[in-house]
C-alpha cells in the first residue's frame, strides 16, 4: 500500500486547515517534551487524525494528539469576497500517572495541555502557519476517563475546540 500522506495533498481549504493542525502541533516544545522527543519529525508519529483510528480511543498509545474536522464555514470579508474558517478538534491524552492521586495526575496533565496551548498561541501565524483566532477547552472536556469504561488503564483527556482562519 503506498504511503498515503505523500500520494494525497490537501488541496482545498477544508482538508489544508486540517493538515495545518496536524502539522503545528508537532512543533510545539511541550509535546515533543511529553512524548520523549526532540524534533517535529519524530513527534508528528504521535499527532493521529481521529477518523483513521477504527478503534476509538481505547487503541491509542499515549500521549498523544488526535486532530478531527469540526464546523466549516466561508465567511464573508466583503461584497466580493468570502474567507474559509474551520473549528477543529484537538484531543490530548495520556494515561493517569498515579491513580491513587488524581488531583496531581490532573495538574501535571493541565501542565502538559496548558503547554501545549501556549506553545500553539506561540506558533501561528508565522511561516505559513493558519491563524488561530480561538482556542477554547471547557471545563466539562477536561478530564479523566471512567473506570469503567473497558480500558485497561485510566487516562486523562483534553477536547480543545481550534477556530482557524485561512486570512
Amino acid at each position: 500500500m503506498p504511503d498515503l500522506p505523500s500520494v494525497i495533498v490537501p488541496t482545498s481549504s477544508l482538508a489544508w486547515m486540517e493538515q495545518r493542525l496536524v502539522e503545528l502541533v508537532p512543533l510545539s516544545a511541550a509535546f515533543q517534551s511529553r512524548v520523549g522527543v526532540s524534533n517535529q519529525a519524530d513527534a508528528a508519529r504521535w499527532v493521529h487524525r481521529t477518523m483513521l483510528l477504527p478503534t476509538g480511543l481505547d487503541g491509542v498509545e499515549r500521549p498523544c494528539a488526535l486532530v478531527e474536522q469540526g464546523d466549516f464555514s466561508l465567511r464573508r470579508v466583503d461584497n466580493n469576497h468570502l474567507r474559509p474558517a474551520s473549528t477543529l478538534q484537538l484531543v490530548l491524552t495520556d494515561w493517569l500517572p498515579w491513580p491513587d492521586e488524581p488531583g496531581w495526575s490532573m495538574l501535571d496533565f493541565k501542565n502538559f495541555v496548558g503547554g501545549v496551548l501556549d506553545d500553539l498561541a506561540l506558533l501561528q501565524g508565522q511561516d505559513t502557519n493558519l491563524p488561530i483566532e480561538s482556542m477554547t477547552l471547557p471545563l466539562s472536556r477536561l478530564g479523566v476517563s471512567d473506570p469503567r469504561s473497558g480500558s485497561e488503564r485510566q487516562y486523562l483527556i483534553a477536547v480543545i475546540a481550534v477556530e482557524m482562519s485561512n486570512k
